[in-house]
């Protein structure tokens, strides 16, 4: 949660709201009264869930083996499986009405009459209603403590009406501030990378577009230029012997991205993106060392610029 109240405020705000929503006041109610100097109500839940619920399991999982019901038939000598089912039910509520009284006693002394009746009260209304509750809460519980250590302002629909104009005018502060800076940040990335996109004749966002690693152009390049010149001055001036050591050193490249492209039904879609990717190749091939640390520097600046755009969209995003 706290991450997602860095990276995407806006939605972390819309999803406390629906948690703060989602916290009734009677269910807050029931909270404050559990809550006492000795334990809070997060050591009630806990507690629940831990030590009562654990041991509810255990004697759910004892009955379901079936060995009770042989022991009851026969100690008792009950008639028919109906009786033992009655019993042993029976047994069981015993149990859970127990259990829960050992909980309460567990958490709050004999003077925390209101917390005690509370707590009895709650856990009297079956296990399934206090997992809810305890959901409802904890959720409610991380959502506040993020916004709080965080700072952002969230309308609980719960609170009071003059609380609730406060939080609403403080929240809608902070989006408006939110908003402006990441559109004045989002007008700078653009003007930025519309200024890398015209550099080499638009080469950085090709290579980004396509998705092809600068690095291992690099490598192939030089492979090429170490083969280049061990070959013979005759092979070195024919085209055709360049061309196929060129294709050699770029196979792996030229097949990786054409196995990525989706959509290559027929041969001339092929030979479409072939010559795509081999544009971008043969440029990079034809630049020299200054040339090539520029675009690599260029092309790392787009990486950061794009990724930041992105990231700024998602801050401004509540889906």
């Amino acid at each position: 949660l706290d991450k997602r109240a860095e990276s995407r405020p806006l939605l972390f705000r819309a999803e406390a709201r629906r948690a703060y929503a989602n916290y009734a006041r009677q269910q807050r109610r029931i909270a404050k009264r559990l809550k006492t100097p000795e334990a809070t109500t997060l050591d009630f839940y806990t507690a629940w869930r831990d030590q009562y619920m654990a041991r509810i399991q255990r004697i759910t999982a004892a009955v379901q083996t079936g060995k009770l019901d042989k022991m009851l038939t026969r100690v008792l000598l009950l008639p028919d499986d109906a009786s033992v089912k009655q019993l042993t039910q029976a047994l069981i509520e015993i149990r859970t009405v127990c259990e829960r009284q050992a909980l309460v006693n567990a958490v709050y002394s004999a003077r925390r009459k209101r917390a005690r009746r509370t707590a009895q009260a709650l856990v009297d209304t079956g296990d399934q209603a206090v997992a809810h509750t305890i959901d409802k809460f904890v959720s409610y519980y991380l959502y506040r403590t993020v916004a709080r250590q965080r700072n952002i302002a969230v309308v609980d629909r719960h609170a009071n009406v003059f609380v609730r104009v406060a939080q609403y005018i403080c929240a809608h502060w902070q989006i408006r501030q939110l908003a402006r800076a990441a559109r004045r940040r989002l007008a700078n990335i653009d003007t930025e990378l519309f200024a890398t996109e015209q550099l080499h004749d638009g080469l950085v966002a090709r290579l980004f577009s396509l998705g092809i690693d600068l690095i291992e152009v690099l490598a192939a390049r030089h492979e090429y230029e170490k083969a280049l010149e061990k070959m013979s001055a005759a092979a070195r001036r024919s085209p055709t012997k360049k061309l196929e050591l060129y294709e050699k050193k770029t196979a792996s490249i030229r097949s990786a991205y054409l196995d990525s492209v989706p959509g290559l039904a027929g041969l001339k879609d092929v030979q479409k993106a072939a010559k795509e990717i081999d544009d971008a190749l043969l440029k990079v091939f034809d630049f020299d060392m200054q040339q090539c640390n520029d675009l690599m520097r260029a092309l790392k600046r787009y990486r950061t610029l794009t990724r930041e755009r992105k990231e700024l969209e998602l801050r401004l995003s509540r889906d």
